[in-house]
């Protein structure tokens, strides 16, 4: 073998002295090429030919590997456990939780009942809350909250991220506007559900934004949802008077998607008028 590399088949080496004995390759002279193979048929030949190249191609494989063996040895310090780890932002960290928790299952279920997301880990709410109180324990400041809150909520075809931005955004910096936006872009029940939870709900200005969603001329189903949804909340905190809102839960009561959360108001006012 070559640079006494040797090969660790002792068969593929007989082989290889064998071929080598009987019959040489072709062998260019400028312009004309002469062959030494001895007078075979041209199958046989074919099928040697082809031998003897996984021969050399195997020689040479176990001659590199040798190689790159000598010089892992001559070289101690330069080993994989010495190499720096990449790093990930904190948004590669919180989408490899995701990964790592995922549910296929749960996903699945959830498909089946008509939760349509363009990606659904099948994470549960628990094990949502508890990637946030781990973000929220890690010492972030305000600002850093509010970036990777802003990072989440944008990332919309992605179920967790739009159920974990809200327990991560600092409530008492949050704005009207953003308010209003986020209330109005929630896609699903079970986004604003949360999202009124987890966040609106203890905004001042909550009631306000609400009502102007609703009233929308050009509000969807699932955007009167929302603000219905957060003013039953209000009204089950004792934050907002239910019986100002008895217009608004009789004209919602004639929609399909908001027909359970209207009929839960009016149960309300007719609880406290009693």
């Amino acid at each position: 073998a070559v640079n006494e590399a040797r090969t660790r088949d002792p068969q593929l080496g007989k082989l290889m002295l064998y071929q080598l004995s009987y019959y040489r390759n072709l062998f260019a002279f400028g312009d004309t090429k002469v062959s030494t193979f001895p007078e075979i048929p041209k199958k046989q030949r074919t099928f040697l030919s082809k031998l003897l190249f996984s021969g050399y191609i195997a020689e040479n494989c176990v001659f590199l590997q040798d190689q790159i063996d000598r010089d892992q040895m001559s070289h101690h310090s330069i080993t994989p456990i010495d190499r720096e780890l990449p790093e990930f932002s904190r948004m590669q960290q919180v989408k490899r939780q995701f990964f790592a928790m995922r549910n296929g299952m749960l996903a699945h279920q959830m498909r089946s009942r008509g939760l349509e997301y363009r990606v659904n880990f099948g994470l549960n709410i628990p094990q949502i809350k508890e990637i946030a109180a781990e973000l929220l324990d890690s010492g972030m400041s305000s600002s850093e909250q509010l970036e990777l809150a802003n990072r989440l909520w944008e990332n919309a075809n992605t179920r967790e991220s739009r159920l974990l931005a809200p327990m991560l955004f600092p409530a008492d910096i949050m704005p009207p506007q953003t308010a209003a936006q986020w209330l109005a872009e929630a896609q699903t029940t079970e986004v604003a559900d949360h999202l009124c939870h987890s966040l609106l709900r203890h905004l001042p200005f909550a009631a306000d934004i609400a009502i102007a969603l609703f009233n929308h001329e050009k509000a969807t189903s699932q955007q009167r949802y929302s603000a219905l949804r957060l003013l039953l909340n209000l009204v089950i905190t004792g934050k907002l008077d239910p019986v100002s809102l008895k217009p608004i839960a009789e004209n919602a009561i004639t929609d399909p998607l908001t027909r359970p959360v209207a009929r839960q108001l009016l149960e309300e006012i007719e609880f406290l008028t009693e």
